[in-house]
């Protein structure tokens, strides 16, 4: 997926559409509440912008490597709850069981 296709799904799947959307999936719902408890869309799936928003903005404490692997990032929310992580998780299991991976 390029940047702008990227962000045109970012611009379509805004929380505000999400929630008006008459059937939205658990993915799009649990995609647009991450985005809503940080305040702004990021590609739930990118390793930079991830790495931005739980070690930068919410001040989590890293990860080994600051990886953002789905096994690493479970670790992280036992280890420090989060709502944005539990959203985040929930994207990728909703993504995972619908055989839908980015």
């Amino acid at each position: 997926m390029t940047d702008s296709d990227y962000e045109s799904k970012r611009s379509d799947l805004s929380p505000t559409h999400v929630v008006k959307s008459n059937d939205p999936s658990p993915s799009q719902l649990s995609e647009a509440a991450a985005w809503e408890v940080i305040g702004r869309p990021v590609d739930l799936y990118s390793e930079r912008e991830l790495q931005g928003v739980l070690f930068g903005e919410l001040a989590l404490p890293p990860t080994p490597d600051m990886a953002t692997d789905t096994p690493s990032l479970r670790t992280l929310g036992i280890e420090r709850p989060h709502p944005f992580l539990t959203h985040l998780l929930a994207y990728r299991d909703a993504r995972g069981a619908a055989g839908d991976l980015g």
